[in-house]
């Protein structure tokens, strides 16, 4: 059983973890959530929530491999200043 929030400006039927209607993008952030057993058989809602943890994934992988290029980089300045004025 899932939740299922109801967008209040085109009543299209949402997960309950959406935040903005698939159909309208509205927020749904201050709608009550109702209980429903047909959210599991809806495809369209799977392939929605699939296709936001795909994106938030994706983010997420580019965000790492930003911190490290920049870590990287503040380790080698860090280093050039340390002991590079030895040389």
């Amino acid at each position: 059983m899932g939740y299922t929030a109801k967008c209040p400006q085109c009543n299209e039927i949402n997960s309950g973890s959406s935040l903005y209607c698939v159909k309208c993008q509205t927020s749904l952030i201050e709608i009550p959530r109702e209980k429903d057993a047909s959210i599991i058989e809806n495809p369209e809602i799977k392939k929605t929530d699939k296709q936001v943890s795909e994106i938030t994934e994706r983010s997420s992988n580019a965000h790492i491999k930003i911190g490290l290029i920049v870590g990287l980089v503040v380790f080698f300045v860090i280093s050039f200043f340390t002991f590079g004025r030895g040389f």
